[in-house]
């Protein structure tokens, strides 16, 4: 049995009854909807909660959108990531390389159809630890002189820092059994290029990661005149004539040509690489426009892969890829100048507009026109053709 003083204390109904009224009867005096303050409160803290829902949930939709839109409202079916650099934009378009496989314990020679020279020193090359290396040794060269051949190499003529007016573009490499070799410090290979160029340029290395065109410190460059007359095979001019202008004609004995003089440009080189023998013009001499859009003739937006620029009276190429979308460009111009672009669609076909010619005003946002051709690029001399007849 409870002690008597256990059973006084539930004796307090007063505080049972208000317990009783505190689970059963609402907390405020008045009902919610008798309450105007109470009942805005509430209405306030819902609509803020739905128009932030609603905000989040738009931009999600809008985002999920862009992945397949072009930000015009037309279906973007192309990757807009940037290629490697530099690259070609096709195996087919890939610029044919003129090799030689020999023992370079000893000096060597190679000779191209188009008159150039390269000389290596003996014992020209050591692996990427400094050691020497002996034995036969894969040296390869690829030679750039237009602009179909230049899009064949992927290699763009104007940069961040610089245009380059270029006469030709060479990339050396050299490996052994598969892998990459190095010229020795202190070695230099001398290349000898026929011209008929009175300004002697310079010479350039094409940084891969920085992606631009950097002097090359040691290198060096003279314009040497040579009698043919004394020329013999072992000169290294044997495979090449040159006719009366000076023009290199391949595989013809050189004790038959007709020319005075022979005008080299020989160059020194202290490293591989790929090379521009080329004047500069500075970049600050070109006008930036943003968000240049391609039409086709019937005036519909054209999906690209990359659009390269050509100045009209400049030896030198501009390569633009997408920015944000298929159809975006920022394109860059030299004010005063025409230039023509050329691009290649997805499915291989090249479109091609007349000549434009930019002031420094003209950069607002621009449309283009572009001719598409009926059929796909087959290779580079198809190219080279094409580009000829614009």
């Amino acid at each position: 049995m409870p002690s008597d003083e256990k059973i006084e204390g539930y004796k307090d109904f007063g505080r049972i009854l208000a317990d009783h009224r505190n689970l059963t009867q609402p907390i405020y005096r008045k009902p919610l909807y008798k309450n105007p303050k109470a009942f805005a409160g509430l209405f306030l803290i819902l609509a803020i909660f739905m128009l932030v829902f609603w905000t989040i949930d738009k931009d999600a939709k809008e985002a999920k959108d862009n992945k397949g839109k072009a930000g015009h409202g037309v279906e973007n079916t192309h990757n807009v990531t940037p290629p490697k650099f530099p690259e070609p934009l096709t195996a087919q378009l890939a610029l044919p390389a003129k090799a030689m496989l020999e023992d370079f314990d000893k000096p060597q020679r190679l000779s191209l159809e188009n008159g150039i020279e390269l000389n290596f020193p003996a014992s020209s090359f050591e692996d990427s630890n400094g050691q020497p290396i002996h034995g036969a040794v894969d040296v390869k060269v690829k030679v750039a002189q237009n602009p179909a051949e230049w899009i064949a190499m992927g290699i763009p003529l104007a940069t961040q820092n610089e245009v380059l007016m270029s006469q030709y573009i060479l990339d050396i490499s050299a490996s052994q059994e598969g892998k990459p070799v190095q010229l020795v410090e202190g070695k230099e290979i001398e290349i000898n290029i026929p011209t008929k160029q009175a300004n002697t340029p310079s010479v350039f290395l094409l940084d891969i990661p920085q992606q631009e065109w950097k002097m090359v410190d040691g290198a060096s460059v003279e314009k040497v005149t040579i009698d043919p007359k004394k020329l013999n095979i072992g000169d290294g001019f044997g495979v090449v004539e040159f006719d009366a202008e000076g023009n290199p004609i391949p595989k013809k004995p050189a004790s038959d040509t007709a020319v005075a003089a022979i005008h080299l440009f020989q160059i020194r080189i202290p490293a591989l690489g790929t090379f521009a023998l080329a004047e500069a013009s500075p970049q600050n001499q070109m006008v930036t426009q943003a968000n240049t859009s391609f039409v086709d003739t019937k005036g519909k937006k054209m999906e690209l892969r990359t659009v390269y620029g050509l100045p009209q009276a400049k030896n030198t190429l501009q390569i633009f890829h997408p920015k944000t979308t298929a159809h975006d460009f920022d394109l860059a111009f030299m004010p005063g100048t025409a230039s023509e672009f050329v691009a290649f669609l997805p499915d291989g076909r090249l479109a091609n507009s007349s000549a434009i010619k930019f002031n420094e005003e003209k950069t607002e946002h621009q449309t283009i026109e572009m001719q598409i051709s009926d059929a796909p690029v087959k290779n580079l001399k198809d190219l080279t053709q094409r580009l000829a007849n614009f």
